[in-house]
C-alpha cells in the first residue's frame, strides 16, 4: 500500500514507485498531479487521473475520517466508537486517533 500524507485543502503527497524520496503532489480539487506522466500525457485532456491520482481517490475518504477523529477529544472517540462500531471506515478512523494518541503519551513517559 502506497502511503497518502494529507496537506489540506484536497491536497495530498504521494511518493513515487521509483523513488521513495520523491513526493509528487496530488490536487483533488483542481484535478492535477505533479508527476510527469500527468503533467506531460493527462493534464489538459480526458485520459483521466494518473497512478497517483487513482491511489488518492481511494484512501481520501480513510484519510478525511482519520483527520477528523484525531480533532475528537478522548471522550468523543470512547463515545463515538460504539456509535459507529458498524462502520468500519469511521470506527477504524477513530480507533487509529486513539492509537497515535497512546503511541504519543507513551514515548512522552520514557523521555519524561
Amino acid at each position: 500500500m502506497v502511503i497518502v500524507q494529507s496537506m489540506g485543502d484536497g491536497r495530498y503527497a504521494v511518493p513515487s514507485s521509483r523513488d521513495e524520496t520523491r513526493l509528487y503532489i496530488v490536487d483533488l480539487v483542481g484535478r492535477t498531479c505533479t508527476c510527469p506522466d500527468f503533467q506531460h500525457r493527462r493534464a489538459g485532456t480526458n485520459r483521466g487521473w494518473c497512478k497517483h491520482g487513482i491511489e488518492v481517490q481511494a484512501q481520501a475518504e480513510r484519510l478525511e475520517l482519520i483527520e477528523k477523529a484525531r480533532r475528537c477529544s478522548d471522550e468523543q472517540i470512547a463515545n463515538l466508537l460504539p456509535k459507529y462500531a458498524d462502520d468500519p471506515m469511521v470506527s477504524g478512523a477513530l480507533r487509529v486517533a486513539r492509537a497515535e494518541r497512546k503511541a504519543e503519551q507513551q514515548l512522552l513517559d520514557v523521555f519524561a
